[in-house]
This record gives C-alpha cells, sequence and structure tokens, in this order.
C-alpha cells in the first residue's frame, strides 16, 4: 500500500462504527486533501488495487471466528426411516452454548453459522447380506419449494452394513432465521417396510460437523473441490443422486 495512506485511519475526520447482531456500519469523514492523494494514486486493473479495496484494508474491520466441531451418534427406530422424519443437525440451543464460551462484546456480533463440513455414517444393527436399500436426504427445510432445498441425497444400501458420505455446504446461515432449526435436516428413508417390527432399532447414525461462528458472511473460510461426496470405502455400494441446478432467469 502507498506509505502516503498508511496512516489513512488517523488522518480521517470522524469515524463511526457500529456492530451488534442487526449487522455491521463504519463511516469515516476525511478531507479533499486526502481523498486527492488516494485518486492521485496509479491502479492497476487487479480487484486488490482499487479505491475501495484500499479503504477497506485501512479501516480494517475485527473479523470474528470460533470454530466448532462436534460428533454425535443417535440410534434410530424402524418407523423413523420412512422419510417422514427428520433429524436436525444444527439447532439454535447447540450454537447458544457455543457462544456462552466467549466474551459477551463478541458474542452479541455474531450473526452467523458457517457450515464447514459435515459427515454421516449410518450403519445397521443386523447381520451383513440382509437386503435394506436406503435413501438419505440432507435438506435446507427453509426452502419454500423442497426440491431447490435439496442439499443432496445418497442411496445405498445396508446390505454392506454402513453407508458413509461427507458434505461440504460452503454458505452461511443467519442465526436470527426463524427457522434456523430446520436448515440442515437429515431424512432417512429405508426401502423396505418388512424387515423389523416397530420400536425395534435399525440403525444408528453417527455424524462428525465443523461448524464456524462468525461476525461476517464475507470471508470463506474452508475451500472444497465437491459439495456432496461417498467414501471411497462405499464407493461400489452407494451413489450421489446431486441435487438440480436450477440456472437463474436474468433478465436481459
Amino acid at each position: 500500500m502507498n506509505h502516503e495512506i498508511e496512516n489513512l485511519e488517523e488522518i480521517a475526520q470522524v469515524i463511526e462504527s457500529e456492530e451488534d447482531q442487526r449487522g455491521y456500519a463504519l463511516k469515516a469523514t476525511f478531507d479533499g486533501e486526502l481523498l486527492r492523494k488516494i485518486q492521485g494514486l496509479k491502479f492497476n486493473l487487479r480487484t486488490e488495487d482499487s479505491i475501495f479495496s484500499i479503504l477497506q484494508r485501512t479501516f480494517l474491520r475485527n473479523k470474528i471466528s470460533y470454530h466448532e466441531y462436534q460428533e454425535v451418534e443417535k440410534v434410530i427406530e424402524v418407523t423413523q426411516t420412512t422419510g417422514r422424519h427428520k433429524l436436525n443437525l444444527l439447532t439454535k440451543p447447540m450454537i447458544d452454548q457455543i457462544l456462552r464460551k466467549f466474551s459477551e462484546r463478541n458474542r452479541k456480533k455474531i450473526n452467523y453459522v458457517y457450515l464447514g463440513g459435515i459427515q454421516n455414517m449410518v450403519k445397521s444393527t443386523f447381520k451383513e447380506g440382509i437386503d435394506c436399500p436406503i435413501v438419505i436426504n440432507l435438506s435446507d427445510k427453509r426452502f419454500l419449494n423442497t426440491r431447490e432445498g435439496n442439499l443432496g441425497i445418497a442411496e445405498g444400501n445396508l446390505a454392506y452394513t454402513k453407508l458413509l458420505f461427507t458434505y461440504y455446504p460452503r454458505y452461511c446461515i443467519s442465526l436470527k432465521d426463524a427457522n434456523f432449526n430446520e436448515a440442515l435436516s437429515l431424512h432417512f428413508q429405508v426401502k423396505r417396510n418388512d424387515l423389523f417390527k416397530p420400536g425395534n432399532h435399525i440403525m444408528s447414525i453417527y455424524y462428525q460437523a465443523l461448524y464456524t461462528v462468525t461476525n461476517s458472511n464475507y470471508e470463506n473460510v474452508y475451500k472444497n473441490k465437491s459439495l456432496v461426496k461417498i467414501d471411497q470405502e462405499c464407493a461400489g455400494i452407494a451413489r450421489i443422486v446431486e441435487a438440480e441446478i436450477q440456472q437463474p432467469n436474468i433478465p436481459t
């Protein structure tokens, strides 16, 4: 950065900064002389050399990120495998518990949960070789349209006792959402209704998740190439049914 504006924050006449759970705002006022200095800089066409980029780097916002790793195991009763029941992988009480670990000053600025990665393993509670086709659907129930809320579907067979897949969401969820608890739901559908009697548990679900609570939706915390992938061990016995990607209708 040009040395003439390295101390821009000190030269600026008025700086107002506010951040809470409603959002973030910064205002700075500086005189015409300083503006002329900025305008006189020789920029090239790279984004990082734009006037806005220089101002942003000067008035640095304090980016807050806390990472939380969780692992959970639950046993699933057979009547919960019809596809109508769901397991919410992310809930507001879960996030509130994370936030209580940190200072009140930072806690009140947190607005988002960034979904880093979720690994799910479904394992049967019966002997190997029993034909038991299963579909696992990860969905975002905040959407009105079920198809658009589909995050990914994995198909497999518990005849091989287990199915393991990983999902990388790549987006933030607002903590202020009315349906926050519905944003990451797991549905199971066993394609047989003649296997277990009601009251018996047909399988268990074990999942690991990495979440980041943060004050900004404009920072990519993790980078992954694919959204959903089947574990290599299950590659021959399961497949991913990709969520349908619709082309946006952009007016011309």
